[in-house]
């Protein structure tokens, strides 16, 4: 199943990029720009890392994120 919430870090890692360059998209697409035509929601909390909304993120990085999840299902066995 697929996060809520994903954390710039695990952004970072799906998508191959660094964690600087993330945070700066992530912070530029919630103030208007878009980032690969999606303008993301952060979550900003009182101590810690963002978040950003899953929805909101760009296509690619959803997709990223759904195969990813789809790796971990065990392959039925083959009769």
């Amino acid at each position: 199943m697929t996060p809520q919430h994903v954390t710039i870090t695990e952004i970072a890692k799906v998508s191959g990029l660094t964690r600087k360059h993330v945070r700066r998209m992530a912070y530029r697409a919630s103030q208007g720009r878009s980032w690969y035509g999606a303008d993301m929601r952060l979550t900003t909390p009182a101590k810690g890392e963002w978040s950003v909304e899953f929805a909101t993120l760009p296509d690619h990085i959803r997709e990223a994120f759904v195969m990813m999840d789809q790796e971990e299902l065990p392959l039925p066995g083959i009769a």
